[in-house]
């Protein structure tokens, strides 16, 4: 869910937005995040097809009490949904496919290098990576901090909204070549 609202301020700290997401007697919450520029994004992700709709609850007027409703449809062929733990020591999909992690790391993953790894993986036939795009001692910096403010001076409070959009693409681009992702923060 993407809406328009303020952007004067400190959005991160000041507004506080939430979703009900509801399907008959299932109901879920989920908290909202401004992606900077006056956007606030509501990430949801339904598990059962049919109609659900939904109500915002917010400490700012114009982001409060939105409503709609939208059609959840059934999976692709291809979405087998998120992996979870099975039996203990094991591995599977929402859908019950069971999933065996083949996987590898990169560390301070760089843009100037993205379509290359990405191509990379995709034909090694890796499933799982593991990745820490933060700069760190020994690596290079990326075109982008993770925080307004220079590093080892990071504002906590006020992340930098580019740097996010690139892990949430990074994540859906790895997604796409069937490699779940597994985020170092």
């Amino acid at each position: 869910l993407t809406l328009k609202g303020p952007k004067n301020g400190n959005p991160y700290q000041d507004v506080e937005l939430s979703a009900e997401f509801n399907k008959a007697d299932i109901t879920y919450s989920a908290k909202g995040f401004y992606d900077g520029e006056g956007v606030y994004k509501i990430r949801f992700m339904p598990d059962d097809p049919g109609e659900w709709a939904y109500r915002t609850n917010s400490n700012i007027t114009e982001l409060d009490g939105i409503s709609d409703k939208f059609l959840c449809t059934e999976a692709s062929q291809n979405n087998h949904g998120p992996v979870r733990v099975v039996d203990t020591y094991h591995f599977a999909y929402a859908d019950g496919k069971r999933f065996f992690p083949v996987g590898t790391t990169l560390y301070c993953w760089q843009l100037e290098r993205y379509d290359e790894t990405l191509k990379t993986l995709k034909n090694a036939k890796i499933n799982k990576v593991r990745f820490m795009p933060f700069p760190h001692s020994g690596n290079s910096f990326p075109p982008f901090n993770p925080w307004e403010g220079t590093i080892n001076n990071w504002d906590f409070d006020r992340p930098n909204p580019k740097f996010w959009q690139f892990i949430e693409k990074a994540i859906k681009d790895l997604a796409d070549i069937g490699v779940q992702a597994d985020f170092i923060f």
